[in-house]
């Protein structure tokens, strides 16, 4: 009945509740720096460097940053298209006009 299935409802939210609290647990566990360190050392054989190698450009930055033509709506009124086969058959139909 309807007792049973709150009882187990509550059962799997309690199981859940504890799941997310184990998780938490790792997670904090894997976002401690000193861990990070250490594994990062000890397993994937990492390195401080052994030399610090510095660049300066002498470029000036660009007045304007050049993005790629996806992101940048066109300007030429023959480049934007009109509207597509579907907004033109939806335009016919009552209530979508």
């Amino acid at each position: 009945g309807v007792g049973y299935e709150i009882r187990a409802l509550e059962s799997e939210r309690s199981n859940l509740s504890a799941a997310v609290a184990q998780l938490e647990a790792q997670v904090a566990a894997r976002s401690n720096l000193e861990r990070v360190h250490t594994e990062a050392v000890a397993r994937l054989g990492m390195v401080r460097p052994a030399e610090i190698v510095s660049v300066s450009v002498e470029v000036a930055v660009p007045p304007v940053v050049p993005l790629p033509r996806r992101y940048v709506a066109p300007t030429d009124a023959a480049a934007v298209a009109g509207p597509g086969w579907l907004e033109r058959f939806m335009g016919t139909l009552p209530g979508f006009n």
